[in-house]
């Protein structure tokens, strides 16, 4: 999941899809990072947090672990299932999941912390875990704000009004917030909380672009002509302006932590 906390149900379901086909994979440095973080090896069985349509739990399964995936979309959860039949599949909030406490070797959450108030989910989180073991959850920023690449400035009218998403301060996103997510592990109960920062550029053709920009929260919310007319001017501008084809600089944050002993 991703995008703007939000009091109605989440609007990823609807366009599950798209989403799908939009969302890059995390940088392998993050993966490294995690898996030295958390001490992790094949064969851990662990939980993640709005898995949405799997693509942490590929990567993370792909490299040997178990996950329990948590996911409350039933359309989400109906491709998770599809793409990662391995996964053992919660349709569930998270505050509906009932998992054993003190019994998983390690807790996930990619793009999807920011849409639960962190004051009752990561207590929750930590409880889940065995004594010792460690949470992890990250976010990729589609843009860096303090150093916005050409296709950022250039679309930065388009975006302009739209929402940040909880906990949003002026111009710096949620993920980039680091003294505040990491007040958010101490204050739950966690140990060493720790954040890392990955810069990585990726190249993407116009319909990268708008498959990117289709799964964004604001813009599926949107009335679907607003929709269509908005998608449109993000493919002529690419299409016009930088010949199909542009390099974006994104930032994934990672931040770690653990259950005491």
């Amino acid at each position: 999941m991703s995008g703007e906390a939000s009091a109605s149900s989440l609007p990823f379901g609807a366009e599950a899809a798209g989403y799908e086909a939009g969302r890059p994979d995390y940088p392998p440095a993050l993966y490294e990072a995690l898996f030295q973080e958390l001490n992790l090896s094949p064969g851990l069985r662990g939980f993640e947090v709005g898995a949405g349509t799997g693509l942490a739990t590929r990567a993370l399964m792909r490299r040997g672990l178990q996950l329990l995936a948590i996911e409350p979309d039933p359309r989400m959860a109906a491709r998770l299932r599809a793409a990662v039949p391995g996964a053992e599949v919660i349709p569930l909030r998270m505050e509906e999941a009932d998992l054993p406490e003190a019994a998983a070797d390690f807790g996930v959450s990619a793009m999807a912390m920011h849409w639960l108030e962190p004051a009752t989910a990561l207590p929750r989180a930590r409880r889940w875990l065995k004594p010792g073991a460690g949470f992890a959850m990250w976010w990729t920023v589609f843009g860096d704000p303090a150093a916005p690449d050409d296709f950022q400035r250039a679309s930065q009218p388009f975006f302009a009004g739209q929402g940040r998403g909880r906990g949003s301060s002026g111009a710096v996103p949620y993920a980039l917030q680091r003294e505040a997510r990491l007040q958010n592990l101490t204050a739950a109960g966690f140990e060493g909380a720790r954040a890392q920062r990955f810069d990585w550029k990726i190249r993407q053709s116009t319909a990268e672009v708008v498959n990117l920009c289709r799964s964004f929260s604001p813009v599926l919310q949107m009335a679907a002509p607003a929709r269509a007319a908005f998608l449109s001017a993000i493919a002529d501008l690419v299409d016009r302006d930088f010949g199909g084809q542009v390099e974006r600089d994104f930032v994934t944050l990672l931040y770690t932590a653990r259950r005491p002993l």
